[in-house]
């Protein structure tokens, strides 16, 4: 064990593929999925741990579904129950009742939705027509980090998800795969990790993929090769499957793994989000009787609500009223970090929507920058500040002499410019390039959208947009110029004879400045749309050449 996490990452590099790029139709076919969930805010929520068979079934109350509602989460695994009990069955209902009223989704275990064996039908039909067609229902919970496939391929666990796919529509099984760690395929029984997901992804044909990770939260930074290793080879899956993915975190400080604070909290699930996960199930709620070395979970052992509680509520509240149900909405396509990779992950380079990050205050701090694309092909990163204990000072610098970028505020509107929490905006005079600065605490993150032509004029951008059926974009700063030209005629025509001399002398040459903006953006796109036309017969006349030349002597 000590061993390995302390492997740098290009040991780490060696799994996985950490160059993959993302299909635009699998990111499509990401964000569809994500949108057939119909949540609207990002799935959160915890391992639960209650039964309807013993004493924590008097604890399986309407104010339990309550405070579920309050620390933010929005979908939470459900108890252990026996459908064919009726106490259990009508507590079973009762629960869903109640959170349909608080606005949380249930993950359920339901034995009935397994295939028929032993000449004995599936029950599977029952259960879509009573907890699956509730509106509280989420998902089916088929397996906790299932092992030792080798002997039949994971075959069990598939038909089993299969049986519900085939036969309850919004099923979605759900199959939290344990994490990897080298030497952990003979363990799994499979030949390397990448087969263990496909398993679930590919012949299971589940909605998600899933999987929970705790090193993170060893002292200082041994854990966290294994923790962005693992995010990244579900992402890597995520992105061959065209599913999201989702991940366990721990919320409770047990064996060698440190309690976590409230920045720790933040930490796992900003940077959790940044590398591209689509939900966050925490490991776990309740402590109900105390065991081994587990601490403050956010319900303790008295069933009384724990610091953790309140840290994660939050963490949890904050994150949806600022953000909403954005990330369900788009997909990651580029993770990177800085100073260097972690897990085996990319070293941060600039690109089309960001030209430069820098740390201000300390150049050894660590940050994760992900990003991201919706279905119209707009841009996003979020960029996360990794230090555990300092504050940093970032610098980000965003390319193109026609940029913008836009924030997100406090009520979870989107508006132009940076952040409110920024200490530094600026516009380059020569480039045009934005330069903004975030003082951010530990696990602290920023999101921006950003828009140029550069962006608009990307690659990725432009298959999304095809894909979707969408025109092409103009160019921005055009767009710009022709928004700015129509506000200044609109305010010369509302004029009237009372608007005092200054007033119509300055709405009078806002326009001619607006004309005159217009004339010259107009000016430079025609020469660039010439210069392209001489590139291409260029490349023709080079290619015509060639073809002589490649002829055979006697043509």
């Amino acid at each position: 064990w000590t061993d390995f996490i302390k492997e740098s990452d290009e040991q780490w590099a060696q799994y996985g593929d950490p160059y993959a790029t993302p299909d635009v139709e699998k990111l499509r076919d990401i964000i569809l999925k994500n949108q057939s969930f119909g949540l609207d805010r990002m799935p959160v929520g915890y391992w639960t741990y209650l039964s309807f068979h013993g004493e924590t079934a008097e604890h399986i109350t309407e104010e339990e579904v309550a405070d579920w509602a309050a620390i933010g989460a929005t979908v939470m695994k459900g108890p252990e129950w026996n459908p064919d009990d009726p106490e259990h069955y009508a507590g079973m209902m009762e629960l869903l009742d109640w959170c349909e009223k608080y606005e949380v989704k249930l993950m359920i275990r339901d034995g009935r939705t397994a295939p028929g064996r032993d000449g004995e039908p599936s029950r599977v039909l029952e259960s879509r027509d009573d907890v699956a067609a509730h509106p509280a229902f989420f998902g089916y919970h088929i397996c906790d980090e299932p092992h030792g496939l080798a002997e039949d391929g994971g075959k069990g666990l598939t038909d089993h998800c299969q049986n519900i796919q085939q036969n309850i529509d919004g099923g979605r099984p759900y199959i939290n795969g344990g994490p990897f760690h080298p030497g952990v395929e003979d363990f799994l029984g499979v030949e390397s990790y990448e087969e263990y997901i496909d398993i679930f992804g590919r012949d299971g044909n589940v909605d998600f993929l899933a999987f929970d990770i705790y090193d993170q939260m060893f002292a200082g930074r041994g854990g966290w090769n294994a923790y962005f290793a693992n995010l990244r080879l579900y992402r890597e899956g995520s992105w061959r499957h065209g599913i999201p993915y989702w991940i366990t975190p721990v919320s409770s400080g047990h064996y060698a793994y440190e309690p976590p604070t409230f920045d720790d909290y933040r930490w796992q699930m900003n940077s959790s989000v940044a590398s591209g996960a689509q939900g966050i199930l925490w490991f776990f709620y309740y402590m109900r009787d105390p065991h081994l070395n587990y601490i403050d979970p956010p319900v303790d052992e008295f069933w009384e609500k724990t610091q953790t509680w309140d840290d994660m509520r939050k963490v949890h509240q904050a994150f949806h009223k600022r953000y909403g149900d954005l990330f369900m909405n788009m997909a990651s396509t580029r993770v990177t970090f800085l100073p260097g990779g972690l897990g085996g992950g990319i070293e941060y380079t600039g690109n089309e929507v960001t030209r430069m990050v820098i740390s201000a205050n300390d150049t050894t701090a660590p940050a994760i920058l992900g990003e991201f694309i919706d279905m119209e092909g707009q841009r996003y990163i979020m960029l996360v500040n990794l230090h555990r204990t300092q504050s940093v000072w970032w610098s980000i610098a965003f390319p193109g002499d026609d940029v913008e970028i836009y924030q997100y505020t406090w009520d979870g509107e989107e508006k132009p410019g940076p952040a409110s929490a920024a200490s530094k905006f600026e516009r380059g005079t020569r480039t045009g390039n934005i330069g903004v600065g975030y003082w951010l605490r530990p696990g602290q993150a920023i999101v921006q959208r950003v828009d140029s032509t550069m962006i608009r004029e990307s690659e990725l951008t432009l298959q999304m947009r095809e894909l979707n059926g969408l025109e092409p974009q103009g160019p921005l700063d055009l767009e710009l110029a022709i928004e700015r030209l129509a506000e200044a005629e609109a305010r010369v025509a509302a004029l009237t004879d009372e608007d005092n001399e200054g007033h119509v002398k300055w709405c009078h040459r806002s326009l001619e400045e607006a004309k005159t903006k217009l004339t010259g953006v107009q000016a430079k796109h025609a020469a660039r749309a010439a210069e392209a036309v001489e590139d291409v017969e260029a490349v023709e006349a080079v290619e015509a050449v060639e073809a002589v030349d490649a002829a055979p002597a006697a043509e």
